[in-house]
């Protein structure tokens, strides 16, 4: 197991500019066998002016990288990575809870019980502040915010992870980690404002929705240990 992710930047970039490079690939080679059809079909047909065939092929041509892109963006590794972040394209399917694998037994110890009970006080806090906010877009939440312990909550994650999993399904909820205390520190910003001078609603939903994606965020990592 791990306790820090000091090497989560270089496998980060390197997962990054992997994935970018088998997308911008496939495009390609789709492209390419788009462009081989449409010049097959043209052989076979009847000859059309220059301007008026290379208006239908460019066209065919855009509407087959359209198709290609569509069916990129709504895959599940793609609709993962844009919940997460760039970790899930061509990666196992870790960020599943339903497909974790884990250690029944460990769950039960009093390490991992400790770590979660810790979780569970924080999410807890941070839901009685999203309903606040939800109900007074006014409520100043910074403080309570701030008193959330980030280095202990930080631990208790990657401790009760790195015990409970294995090494393919600690690589998804690192990632969820990062995000979450990612979140809670853009809760913080979004939260701030000065001394008698109302949140514009703009700035109201900024910080309804950072809560509502903290609120989601330890929610779906608990689930790992359901």
């Amino acid at each position: 197991g791990r306790l820090n992710d000091s090497d989560s930047p270089a496998l980060s970039a390197f997962s990054r500019v992997a994935a970018l490079s088998i997308l911008f690939l496939t495009i390609m080679l789709r492209l390419v066998a788009s462009l081989l059809l449409i010049s097959g079909v043209s052989a076979w047909r009847a000859p059309l002016k220059p301007s008026v065939q290379m208006s239908l092929d460019r066209k065919g041509a855009v509407q087959q990288l359209a198709v290609t892109l569509g069916a990129l963006c709504v895959s599940p590794a793609v609709s993962r990575a844009a919940k997460y972040g760039d970790f899930g394209v061509g990666s196992p399917e870790v960020l599943n809870p339903s497909e974790a694998v884990k250690d029944t037994d460990a769950i039960k110890s009093k390490e991992v019980q400790d770590s979660l009970d810790k979780i569970r006080a924080v999410h807890d806090k941070v839901k009685s502040m999203r309903a606040a906010v939800l109900k007074d877009p006014q409520v100043d939440i910074l403080g309570t915010l701030r008193t959330i312990p980030y280095a202990d909550v930080r631990i208790a994650m990657y401790t009760a992870s790195n015990t409970v999993f294995d090494e393919d399904t600690q690589r998804g909820t690192d990632r969820l980690i990062r995000v979450i205390m990612q979140d809670i520190s853009e809760a913080e910003l979004a939260a701030q404002q000065k001394p008698g001078v109302p949140r514009t609603e703009r700035k109201a939903e900024a910080l309804r929705r950072k809560m509502q994606k903290l609120d989601s965020g330890i929610d779906d990592y608990l689930k790992f240990f359901s």
